[in-house]
């Protein structure tokens, strides 16, 4: 027990009383000039109440001594921090006592008059109090001046919400691609976001619906008979481990192998086909490249399909790969190629090679197309239904983000 010397001279402190008051509701506190603290009584409206760990003892003024059992803050944001402290004394049978002391030693100006008493704080009048004509003691109404009203509160999200929010935030990926990242611990900073939560709580996206409307394969649901069944070998009952012979401790069984390999830099490209609007920078394609070493896939909108376009879209893509340090050795590309590209390429030291007419699969950046196309479409339907198409080039880098992270690139 902490035996700090506190006082408080005000007559309503009654030592005698050595429990909770009666569920009476306190709708005001004394201004008391005597006090060197805060003391409240057990039904105060205050935030953050906690046991305390350090117990003060309060000397009365009629010789008897009260203990504090809570400290906390009292619910009225516009006072400073060091004034709101107040410890909870149930001992105290009726009223709050409010320092006086405390308010101005935590900047608080205090003026009383006859009848008045005002506090003000950063040239700000915080609290108003009157002087009761029975006690002769002044009061603050803190209920008058800090409105107790009932709205509409807005709560916590839901683990429901929160995955679909993450869900939506990614551009609605495919379900089965979200929990392949989250299994390998691709995303880690998404709250509320995990495989667990995702399984229980799926989200019913229509944007992740109409983003990958891909065909189905083929023999899914064929209805051909299926070839009869060979008969299943018997398999040779395994060893028996305690008649087994044991390999000679010199004889080795295990090798293992340390290699360094070399980063290859090849990258694909191709362009895409033309957007259904121009945007209003005066973009209608896209120029998509996939780096085998990092298994990114990039994205960078042209204006149109010229030479110089395409080139300047390269170059940009060019510069981002070396910045991260992955630049550029053997380009394929499709069987068409200007020839300042090439020599751009060329300039570069970079060596490519032209994928044979009508063979696409040659060309990775084909494959890698397809997932773009169906991670921007989804992420098209993701957005605000109001949200002006004309800006879709904006998206291209979320989207490009989201993509990477989901792939593990």
């Amino acid at each position: 027990m902490i035996k700090t010397q506190l006082f408080c001279n005000d007559l309503s402190c009654d030592s005698r009383s050595v429990g909770p008051p009666a569920s009476t509701s306190t709708t005001s506190v004394v201004a008391d000039t005597g006090a060197t603290g805060n003391f409240g009584t057990t039904d105060l409206p205050v935030i953050n109440k906690r046991p305390t760990t350090k117990p003060i003892a309060i000397h009365t003024a009629n010789g008897g001594i009260m203990y504090s059992t809570h400290e906390a803050e009292l619910d009225f944001p516009d006072l400073p921090l060091a004034a709101r402290h107040v410890h909870i004394v149930p001992a105290l049978a009726e009223h709050t006592l409010i320092s006086i002391g405390q308010l101005c030693d935590a900047g608080c100006h205090v003026a009383f008059t006859s009848t008045t008493v005002t506090v003000s704080y950063q040239d700000r009048d915080i609290l108003h109090g009157k002087r009761s004509p029975d006690t002769r003691l002044w009061q603050f109404d803190l209920i008058a001046k800090h409105k107790q009203t009932a709205m509409s509160a807005v709560g916590s999200a839901t683990p429901a919400e929160l995955v679909a929010f993450a869900h939506a935030t990614l551009f609605s990926p495919a379900l089965s691609t979200l929990e392949t990242a989250l299994t390998k611990g691709y995303l880690t900073n998404f709250p509320g976001l995990t495989r667990t939560t995702l399984k229980k709580h799926p989200p019913r996206s229509a944007p992740m619906v109409k983003g990958h409307l891909d065909q189905k394969r083929k023999n899914t649901q064929s209805t051909k008979p299926k070839p009869p069944k060979e008969p299943e070998k018997k398999k040779a009952s395994p060893p028996d481990l305690d008649t087994f012979p044991l390999a000679s401790t010199e004889q080795r069984c295990h090798n293992c192998y340390v290699a360094v390999m070399q980063p290859t830099g090849q990258i694909y490209t191709d362009q895409t086909g033309k957007f259904i609007q121009p945007s209003s920078n005066g973009n209608n394609y896209l120029i998509i490249l996939y780096d085998y070493d990092s298994n990114g896939i990039f994205a960078e909108p042209m204006k149109t399909r010229t030479a110089k376009s395409i080139l300047a879209a390269y170059r940009t893509l060019h510069t981002r790969l070396c910045r991260a340090g992955l630049r550029p050795r053997l380009q394929r590309l499709d069987n068409e190629c200007s020839a300042i590209l090439k020599e751009f390429l060329t300039a570069e030291d970079i060596d490519f090679q032209l994928a044979p007419p009508s063979v696409h699969r040659r060309n990775a950046a084909e494959r890698a197309i397809r997932t773009w196309k169906n991670h921007f479409i989804a992420a098209l339907c993701s957005v605000d239904k109001d949200f002006p198409i004309h800006l879709w080039d904006r998206l291209i880098p979320q989207a490009e983000v989201t993509l990477n992270l989901l792939r593990g690139s």
